[in-house]
């Protein structure tokens, strides 16, 4: 979830848009987004977190849900 400041709203989803594992998938009334960010091959979902607490505009990017995926091992 992340918060913005109302005047900069667009212009966080544009970036949100372009970084690598992140889609953003609602909108709030309330300058909030929601988002998912996922590991890719090159990028930490942890670190697209961080990458987003640093864009301008917003005011607190925080985790609310948290998977992991264990590859199956076939045993």
């Amino acid at each position: 979830v992340i918060h913005v400041t109302p005047a900069r709203k667009d212009e966080v989803i544009a970036v949100l848009a372009g970084l690598e594992g992140v889609d953003v998938h609602a909108t709030t009334e309330d300058w909030r987004i929601v988002a998912t960010a996922i590991d890719t091959g090159s990028v930490m979902a942890i670190d697209q977190l961080a990458a987003m607490n640093r864009i301008p505009g917003v005011v607190s990017a925080m985790l609310a849900y948290h998977q992991i995926d264990h590859p199956d091992t076939g045993d």
